[in-house]
């Protein structure tokens, strides 16, 4: 019963931080020229992109394994967001078979932007925090999605 509890909770935090998130990109790309690339995202995009600004580039494999999502899922989600010019998809190096996703530099430097939104949006919405103390649970959390997803083997995104 306490595992369900928690589950719902988790559910509801993850719920709250994608819209979180979807308010971050909405006001980065508010009065921003050029056409926003990341309109129209889906959830499964969104939870993509999230996973490979923290560890790409990354094996396609990886992305999977990660997520928990079907590979068919990712491989659609994948193929779609390298058609907008979000993602470059390579063979990999020792394995041809093997396919490695990056972020393209435009979106790297987008995702910076948005995540430094996401932050002070995080900041004004859990003001019972302290900031020494919401930053170390921010770097609990980074350290936790760090080991969970293997990202030590995988380059770590600049600034992380």
């Amino acid at each position: 019963m306490a595992q369900t509890k928690l589950a719902l909770e988790l559910e509801q935090i993850y719920h709250r931080l994608y819209e979180l998130r979807c308010e971050a990109i909405a006001v980065y790309w508010k009065d921003y020229v050029e056409p926003n690339p990341l309109e129209n995202i889906t959830r499964i995009q969104m939870l993509m992109l999230q996973y490979i600004a923290d560890v790409a580039p990354c094996p396609l494999q990886k992305i999977i394994t990660r997520t928990g999502l079907t590979k068919g899922a990712v491989s659609v989600a994948t193929k779609k967001l390298a058609e907008k010019g979000i993602l470059t998809i390579t063979p990999g190096t020792a394995d041809h078979r093997e396919h490695i996703v990056d972020l393209t530099p435009h979106t790297r430097m987008h995702i910076r932007n948005i995540d430094a939104l996401f932050e002070n949006l995080l900041k004004e919405r859990m003001p019972r925090y302290e900031q020494p103390e919401f930053e170390t649970f921010i770097n609990k959390l980074r350290h936790l999605n760090r080991v969970l997803s293997g990202a030590d083997a995988c380059y770590e995104f600049a600034g992380r």
